[in-house]
């Protein structure tokens, strides 16, 4: 099995991701589409978040998915978001991420609403991949908003790598 960058994956799915973004009229980005509750451009910013707090827990051993800034211009203009992509990419290359991958980081989360935020023991890699497993989910909730619209997408776009792996192992 060949050794890759532990951020290959998310890397190549933020990748895809600002594939379909190009392909975009700035309204298809930015409106909430018919039977959505939400924009392609919220789930960007969303996905953004997170891949920002886990790399801000590289850093500072604290991983906090909660404290998000809602209504950025992400959220409204695809070019933006094309750039914060490509900057988190390069972030996400540039993260000594091999020497981390077992160190120890905390994680805040709010998992219910009325009650206090939790706080539990994680590690960088299992963190790394709840969030390639979250952009992926959000990946295919922009599939469908895209498709709603009319728009063509990658035909894995949005599809668990497992799900891939499957689908192209069938296909012989």
């Amino acid at each position: 099995m060949r050794r890759r960058h532990p951020a290959a994956p998310l890397d190549a799915t933020l990748g895809d991701l600002a594939e379909v973004i190009v392909e975009l009229s700035p309204s298809d980005y930015a409106s909430v589409a018919r039977g959505f509750p939400s924009s392609i451009g919220s789930h960007v910013r969303h996905i953004l978040d997170h891949v920002a707090a886990l790399l801000s827990g590289v850093d500072t051993g604290r991983i906090d998915y909660d404290t998000r800034e809602r209504g950025t211009r992400v959220e409204t203009n695809r070019n933006e978001a094309l750039k914060r992509i490509a900057e988190t990419r390069n972030a996400l290359r540039d993260a000594a991420l091999e020497a981390l991958l077992e160190a120890g980081v905390t994680v805040v989360d709010r998992h219910d609403p009325e009650c206090d935020r939790i706080v539990v023991g994680s590690s960088i890699a299992r963190e790394m991949a709840y969030v390639l497993s979250h952009t992926t989910h959000h990946n295919a909730i922009i599939r469908a908003i895209a498709e709603t619209r009319g728009r063509n997408v990658p035909a894995f776009f949005g599809f668990a790598p497992s799900t891939v792996a499957h689908l192209l192992a069938a296909a012989g």
